[in-house]
């Protein structure tokens, strides 16, 4: 069982038309939730890593599955485990999977809650 420490809340935008959010440094710490805004079109959350802030991934868990949600709908907040996040510093978040991107219809911001973990 993972002990969280100092909490951050971060943002980030997918522009309307667009299915792919600008990068978000998370620094030490690991992704553990993200929050839906209103305007955000129903669809499945994955992501995609970087080391560099460069160079960027499709990540897959240690069974190799997709690190993904299923289906969000609006101003939902869905809980990740923060295993599946703690290994890359840079993150860019999908509106749908890597083989089925949505674009949303809006301008549309995710709140990123990200927590050291001891």
């Amino acid at each position: 069982m993972a002990i969280f420490g100092e909490r951050k809340y971060l943002r980030a935008s997918i522009a309307a038309g667009q299915s792919l959010s600008d990068a978000v440094d998370l620094g030490p710490f690991a992704l553990v939730a993200i929050e839906t805004d209103a305007n955000w079109t129903t669809a499945a959350i994955s992501f995609q890593w970087s080391s560099d802030g460069t160079t960027w991934v499709d990540p897959v868990n240690v069974a190799g599955v997709p690190v993904e949600t299923a289906s969000v709908a609006a101003s939902k907040a869905v809980l990740l485990d923060p295993a599946d996040f703690a290994s890359f510093r840079w993150l860019k978040v999908r509106s749908g999977t890597a083989s089925s991107p949505v674009a949303q219809s809006s301008d549309t911001t995710l709140t990123l809650v990200i927590c050291s973990v001891v």
